[in-house]
């Protein structure tokens, strides 16, 4: 894992790892309809199903902690995570 970058996929891990653990997360992401968003303390919720939603498999569904609101962020627009760029490859 490179420390000054993460690829997507990096990011997805550490963030399925501190929700597994408990350990809250920031991510800072674009947001689809313009603008930017940064939850400090985040974790992970179960993915939504196609069904329900056909662009599930391209989103992270999360919660941010602090407010308990549930967010979703398309994976293509995340920016960071725990202040370490994301860059698509």
């Amino acid at each position: 894992m490179n420390t000054t970058t993460y690829t997507p996929e990096e990011a997805i891990t550490l963030m399925r790892n501190c929700t597994k653990f408990n350990k809250p997360f920031s991510i800072y992401y674009a947001k689809l309809g313009g603008g930017k968003k940064r939850i400090s303390n985040a974790s992970l919720r179960p993915m939504a199903t196609t069904s329900k939603d056909r662009n599930a498999k391209y989103k992270l569904q999360l919660k941010d902690n602090d407010t308990g609101a549930n967010r979703s962020c398309y994976i293509p627009l995340l920016m960071e995570v725990n202040g370490i760029q994301v860059k698509l490859k």
